[in-house]
């Protein structure tokens, strides 16, 4: 029954990751998000949503930019915020001031920030873009995610899910911890996460 109980969790899980994405992606094209990012820098769509691996309404572009320009980051808020569906916009620089004596912005990216909230039936999306050079972002990625096999997808969409919070992941975990503790450690359950976490910082990945 415990096995069936948890086939049972798996399955759902995997069904609200891929109605997730098909969501994201609806969202993206509608707004022809990618079409004015690609004004100033070349975007490309990371993280969960670029791996299948959505538990939230949060999507993530690395916008990679050769020479920073503020004033051209700058430029685009208005164009945001006039989109269909749109409440927010905000921009952050941490780039040059940063407050990485915050344990919840400790592992952000040295660059400009956009975030923007949109409404979609009822439910609100967040979308992080990160203005960024190349290279930059490599503590962010993890290679092995191309060859992500369904089991371990599974299992970091569990441990995503036994971690979600309100704002976010509990204990200011990131995405990136799940997938290093699966692709590199080998950690298979809660349990094994735990220790995971408890040891990462004396840890070397191979």
């Amino acid at each position: 029954m415990l096995n069936k109980n948890k086939r049972i969790i798996n399955l759902e899980l995997i069904t609200k990751a891929n109605q997730l994405r098909k969501e994201a992606k609806l969202i993206l094209n509608n707004l022809d998000l990618i079409k004015i990012l690609k004004k100033i820098s070349e975007p490309k769509i990371v993280g969960s949503l670029a791996y299948n691996l959505m538990l939230t309404r949060d999507i993530d572009i690395h916008a990679y930019v050769n020479e920073f320009s503020i004033e051209k980051i700058l430029n685009l808020l208005p164009q945001l915020a006039i989109l269909p569906t749109i409440r927010k916009v905000q921009f952050s620089n941490y780039r040059e001031f940063r407050k990485d004596h915050r344990k919840d912005r400790i592992g952000f990216p040295h660059g400009y920030y956009i975030g923007i909230h949109s409404m979609q039936n009822h439910n609100e999306w967040k979308i992080d873009i990160w203005f960024i050079k190349k290279g930059e972002d490599k503590s962010f990625y993890n290679p092995k995610l191309k060859n992500l096999s369904s089991k371990q997808r599974e299992i970091i969409l569990n441990l995503k899910n036994s971690y979600l919070g309100k704002n976010g992941y509990k204990k200011g975990l990131l995405s990136i911890d799940f997938y290093k503790a699966v692709l590199d450690f080998g950690v298979k359950n809660k349990k094994d996460f735990e220790n995971y976490i408890k040891n990462k910082e004396n840890r070397k990945i191979i």
